[in-house]
């Protein structure tokens, strides 16, 4: 069978470098590792959590609620957030793929920061697009180098924010500012906690979402 009778991959999917998750072993002598870049919790599940589980171990052959009702409208009971703007994902790979495939296409470009999450470019190629990448300052996302990678082409900013993996840390007016600065029509998600007055949703990571895009979250 020659090449051309086989089903091609969009331009970009084949330039996609396989994700590296964190080392899952540790020197001898170490009895369990915690891989906190995975947000794994050395402290185990809460709890609650584990009696939620066991609450409904009897019913996991019903389909579950896929808007996730009751989640996001507690979540936005609890940050004085209208529901309609919260959106539950499973995890936040699943909300930067669905961003990516909704607002990216072939000669797009989407920014991302030096040192930010390694599943950002991964998921800007798939969908066509091309990764920008903005240089830190001390390994923190820099607003001034990310606006000035901004070109015609710039359609989406992603910002880790607490950064994964560094743990550095933007203030929520730098946030304001890049968002500010952004032209209508790009999609900022940022990681960054909402406020009441933000345009920002919440799942467990939480994001805002620049005019005149819907309200997302990752």
């Amino acid at each position: 069978m020659t090449t051309e009778l086989r089903p091609q991959p969009r331009p970009g999917v084949m330039e996609i470098d396989a994700y590296v998750p964190g080392k899952s072993h540790a020197p001898a002598g170490v009895a369990k590792v915690h891989k906190l870049s995975a947000n794994e919790n050395p402290l185990g599940p809460s709890p609650k959590a584990v009696e939620a589980v066991r609450a409904i171990a009897d019913r996991l052959e019903l389909y579950p609620d896929g808007s996730s009702t009751r989640l996001r409208e507690t979540i936005a009971s609890v940050h004085g957030l209208n529901a309609a703007n919260v959106m539950a994902f499973n995890g936040s790979d699943e909300a930067i793929a669905l961003m990516a495939r909704t607002y990216l296409r072939d000669g797009d470009e989407a920014i991302y920061s030096e040192h930010g999450f390694l599943a950002y470019p991964i998921y800007i190629r798939a969908a066509g697009a091309t990764p920008v990448v903005a240089g830190e300052t001390d390994e923190r996302a820099d607003v001034d180098a990310i606006l000035a990678a901004v070109t015609p082409k710039t359609k989406a900013v992603f910002l880790a924010n607490p950064n994964n993996p560094t743990g550095t840390y933007l203030p929520f007016g730098e946030i304001r500012r890049l968002h500010a600065a952004l032209r209508p029509g790009t999609c900022c998600s940022s990681s960054t906690p909402p406020t009441p007055n933000s345009c920002a949703a919440t799942t467990t990571k939480r994001a805002s979402s620049s005019s005149p895009v819907p309200p997302t979250s990752s």
